[in-house]
């Protein structure tokens, strides 16, 4: 099982990474991920980014998750990096 810490600290490791980026890595559904992220995002510690282009388009991925990803808050980042020190 994924923890909220582990999907925290691979978002601090790759800024704008995407849903399906993090499902893959975790191995888990895009809708339990999609939760997990909500989860961090109501709580303050990331943020929704819109790139201007994930791939060009051919990624496979579609609709409303077209070139969405995901990055820390500033004040996420800082709390982790303290805790690393």
């Amino acid at each position: 099982m994924v923890s909220i810490t582990e999907v925290r600290q691979l978002i601090h490791d790759r800024p704008g990474i995407s849903l399906r980026d993090l499902s893959w890595h975790f191995k888990v559904s895009a809708p339990m991920m999609e939760m997990m992220l909500d989860k961090l995002v109501s709580r303050g510690d990331v943020e929704v980014v819109h790139q201007v282009s994930c791939c060009g388009g051919d990624c496979g991925c579609s609709g409303e998750g077209h070139g969405k990803g995901y990055r820390l808050t500033l004040r996420a980042a800082a709390a982790l990096q303290s805790k690393t020190e």
